[in-house]
């Protein structure tokens, strides 16, 4: 009985240490969380600025040469919009192989002792 309360009062302490650090985690990833979230919305305004400003070149049209020229700008739009999401892709997708290629000789070190 004695040991059972002695190796209880010895883990308090790390008991108290890993539920801070559990604290500290949430807290990063309650920021990481919300610089996504503000870059997410500020991305979603500016398509939407597009959108309004293709729209009202639209609804300023006279002509069908007019109205093609609008649709033209927009297209453009959502083409670099696009070529800059696959960019990203590939930068994650690059970083990812990075940490891979320098995690596997390690892993493999460790193996071998």
């Amino acid at each position: 009985m004695r040991a059972i309360v002695l190796c209880l009062i010895l883990m308090l302490p790390v008991l108290s240490i890993a539920e801070e650090h559990s604290k500290g985690n949430e807290e990063k990833k309650q920021q990481r969380f919300q610089k996504v979230k503000e870059k997410a919305l500020a991305h979603m305004d500016k398509r939407i600025a597009k959108l309004q400003e293709a729209k009202s070149c639209m609804q300023a049209a006279t002509n069908k040469k007019e109205m093609k020229a609008c649709k033209k700008s927009l297209k453009e739009a959502r083409q670099a919009w696009k070529k800059k999401r696959q960019d990203m892709k590939a930068k994650h997708k690059g970083k990812k192989k990075d940490k891979k290629a320098k995690s596997s000789p390690k892993q493999a070190s460790e193996m071998e002792e």
